[in-house]
């Protein structure tokens, strides 16, 4: 793929503690640093890429540079402290200066450990789970695999059976899912991913979107994109088309008859993640690497989510969701994970606070996107990581996956 998309996508890995297919060691030279200084000199010092900053640097051995930018991170407003996972293998953690600067930050840090466990999966240990949805039908939980490229029903006991079969229809690591009850589909976001099974059966950069049944896991319908593309979450709109993130194009894409059509101009959202649609059905959240930004579905204009001044960094937001006339988030990409929640504007296009509702439960760890049910979000709160997929990799000791919940309030 291009060295821009390239970079693009190992931005994205490296802020959701990802592994970087071909990183170095050590390098004078670096596609995502690139990336995230150039980001940096076009506008204000941003605590997410200050945090990415310093976890690339990290990760490339180079301490000094990685303690500075931790220190202008600490020189921030920063509130979501510093994730151990981060710098899990870090030269910089030996440094008494990095002690300093986590307890610094560690002030700052909003806790609110709220989750509790609510599922625990029945074998399938290597799962690998990214997306998470639920049958209303049957009140069973569906789990997607990035690693087995397959999707699984969840019985309320944590036993898992198959719904999608691995592979099944040209099915590649899956990630976002969506349930359409009213038409009785489950659409499923896929794309290729160096830690998923036979990854050497797709080119790098290919993305599929499916809609099966979701009584059977029958297929409905399939659409590709050649790439560099990285589909990653999708939700349906009033009349059953499926909108879907791309955050290697910064893109959102729809449904057409037999093809995927360009929903917002290339660019104008910034790493698209999750995406959610509004209650009325006029407009459309989508999460990016800035923040949160508002699709008017009427126009096709894009603006950011109006925030307080004193908002929260809301960058690298993955599962994001519409409840009870708020916006609710699972923040992961950098810092302690945490779920926040956003109450609404009347017109939609605006939040008029930030509440943090969950931050700090021990059950959670690496958590990845959730959905809304009764009351209440059901996330992947463990989940083990990608890195111990990646060829070459260690014989991992794998965790059982925990599905847990957060209560969401009221209006």
């Amino acid at each position: 793929m291009p060295s821009a998309a390239r970079a693009l996508i190992g931005l994205l890995l490296v802020a959701c503690g990802r592994p970087v297919p071909g990183a170095p060691a050590a390098a004078a030279s670096d596609p995502v640093m690139a990336e995230l200084t150039a980001e940096l000199a076009r506008g204000p010092a941003r605590g997410a890429v200050l945090y990415a900053l310093a976890k690339r640097s990290d990760q490339l051995g180079r301490v000094e540079d990685a303690l500075r930018w931790l220190e202008r991170l600490a020189a921030t407003g920063w509130d979501v402290g510093l994730d151990p996972s981060d710098f899990a293998t870090s030269a910089a953690k030996a440094t008494a200066r990095y002690g300093a600067l986590r307890e610094a930050l560690a002030v700052r840090w909003t806790q609110r450990p709220t989750a509790r466990e609510r599922v625990r999966l029945r074998g399938e240990r290597d799962l690998l789970p990214e997306g998470i949805e639920r049958d209303p039908a049957t009140g069973d939980l569906l789990v997607s695999s990035l690693r087995k490229r397959k999707v699984i029903r969840v019985a309320a006991d944590g036993t898992p059976r198959d719904l999608v079969s691995p592979g099944q229809d040209g099915l590649l690591a899956t990630l976002g899912l969506r349930v359409d009850g009213e038409r009785g589909a489950l659409w499923v976001a896929s794309t290729a991913a160096p830690f998923m099974e036979r990854a050497a059966d797709t080119a790098s950069g290919t993305s599929r979107l499916h809609a099966f049944e979701l009584a059977t896991g029958r297929l409905r319908a399939r659409y590709e994109l050649a790439g560099p593309s990285l589909l990653n979450d999708v939700a349906v709109l009033p009349d059953g088309r499926a909108v879907v993130t791309d955050t290697a194009a910064n893109l959102v894409w729809v449904t057409a008859r037999d093809r995927l059509e360009p929903l917002t101009a290339a660019g104008a959202i910034v790493e698209p993640n999750g995406i959610a649609v509004s209650e009325r059905g006029e407009l459309l959240y989508v999460a990016s690497w800035y923040g949160i930004m508002v699709v008017d579905l009427a126009t096709r204009a894009v603006a950011p989510l109006g925030l307080p001044a004193d908002a929260t960094d809301l960058s690298g937001i993955d599962g994001l969701y519409v409840h009870a006339g708020a916006l609710v988030g699972l923040q992961n990409a950098v810092g302690h994970p945490r779920v926040v929640r956003l109450p609404l504007a009347a017109d939609g296009r605006a939040a008029r606070g930030v509440e943090v509702i969950e931050a700090g439960s021990s059950v959670v760890d690496n958590p990845t996107t959730g959905v809304v049910a009764g009351g209440a979000l059901l996330f992947l709160a463990r989940r083990n990581r990608e890195s111990a997929f990646v060829a070459g990799a260690p014989t991992p000791v794998l965790e059982e996956v925990v599905i847990a919940s957060v209560p969401l309030g009221a209006k």
